[in-house]
């Protein structure tokens, strides 16, 4: 079952979903920076970029689980794991 999730996560259409979740959290970050804190707006984008934050989270736990090499995944992925720490 860990070798079937680990190909899945290393599959190209997986790493191209994440690519595009990427540029899409990018693009929310920079469109809360100029939203208005109070409006609805804000509000939406902020959430918008806490789910696609979660998704992150979720695919680094399921990478963690699949992955032999306890150590060598936090070598590998520390960057990732800092960055969704703030979630």
């Amino acid at each position: 079952m860990k070798e079937r999730f680990d190909r899945l996560l290393r599959h190209p259409r997986t790493e191209i979903a994440l690519i595009a979740l990427i540029l899409v959290s990018v693009g929310m970050l920079i469109a809360e920076i100029g939203l208005d804190r109070g409006g609805e707006a804000f509000t939406y984008v902020h959430l918008c970029g806490d789910v696609i934050t979660g998704i992150f989270a979720v695919e680094l736990l399921l990478r963690f689980w699949a992955a032999p090499r306890k150590g060598r995944f936090f070598r590998y992925y520390w960057v990732d794991i800092v960055s969704v720490l703030p979630l």
